[in-house]
């Protein structure tokens, strides 16, 4: 009497090969003490292995001239592996990194195989994919171990749009806007007009100067050229970011100059106002006497 005891995983269906042979005669029965799985009479009996462990299997034969042979082996059952990940960045156009989370009581996990989305698998303990839209995805994972076990997990994840970001100032939307700062402490007023607001972060070109607020105000400390970036999910691999200047002139000095030599004869008015950069476009006098 013989059989073949491979090891096998647990869940699983097992054929037990019976191995017996005779030199003389034909083997009449075979007589199995399948452990707790319980008695058979089958040369080669089914098992479904529910749980792991070690099982004691006896395997009778007997011939046609009742000469009768026994033999005793041990079939293990593996515990099957628990696949599990966890991922990051929840935005399509960027990579998503799937981190593997899979246990084994033996420690004995020798393949992992990824499917991301139809015709798209990946393979290695952690991986990354891009996703090319929006949208819901079904994410498999499979372990397998040396002996062959295998066992699957299917998690859904969720990819939203990149935002985009984009604002306006003092309600102008150019790319580079020329404010003028007439009055002490004059603020400038930043709409955010992105898409998909989220978090948000403002960087005013002035060192230490930052907001997080939607639509805030700021007072530039001095005339000159800025760059204000405006940066959507700062930090993330979803992060997006716009970039405008303003330009804060100072106001125009007005004053003038004027000549006057007799009473009913004309006096000359010259203009000597000034504003640097940008040239005067109108005049307007008042010469207060109605």
């Amino acid at each position: 009497a013989n059989f073949t005891n491979e090891n096998v995983c647990q869940n699983s269906l097992k054929v037990l090969n019976n191995t017996t042979t005779i030199s003389s005669g034909t083997i009449k029965s075979y007589s199995w003490n399948l452990d707790v799985f319980g008695n058979s009479s089958a040369s080669n009996p089914n098992i479904t292995f529910t749980k792991a462990g070690d099982y004691t299997f006896n395997l009778k034969a007997t011939s046609d001239f009742g000469c009768i042979d026994t033999i005793t082996k041990i079939v293990t059952a593996r515990e099957a592996s628990k696949p599990n990940f966890e991922y990051t960045n929840l935005c399509f156009a960027a990579p998503v990194f799937f981190k593997d989370l899979s246990t084994s009581t033996y420690n004995d996990i020798s393949s992992y195989l990824w499917e991301f989305e139809p015709g798209k698998n990946g393979s290695g303990k952690n991986v990354n994919h891009t996703f090319p839209t929006s949208g819901k995805f079904p994410i498999q994972l499979i372990t397998v171990t040396s002996y062959g076990c295998r066992d699957t997990i299917t998690k859904d994840i969720s990819l939203k749009d990149i935002p985009k970001a984009n604002f306006n100032i003092a309600g102008n939307n150019g790319n580079s806007v020329t404010l003028f700062n007439c009055t002490k402490d004059y603020s400038v007023q930043f709409n955010n007009t992105s898409t998909k607001l989220v978090s948000y972060l403002w960087n005013f070109g002035v060192a230490g100067n930052t907001s997080t607020d939607q639509n805030p105000k700021f007072v530039f400390p001095d005339t000159g050229v800025y760059t204000v970036t405006l940066t959507l999910e700062p930090g993330t691999v979803c992060q997006n970011q716009i970039q405008k200047q303003v330009r804060i002139l100072p106001p125009v000095t007005s004053s003038f100059n004027f000549s006057a030599e007799c009473v009913k004869a004309p006096v000359f008015f010259t203009s000597i106002a000034n504003r640097p950069f940008v040239p005067i476009k109108t005049y307007a006098w008042d010469f207060g006497d109605g």
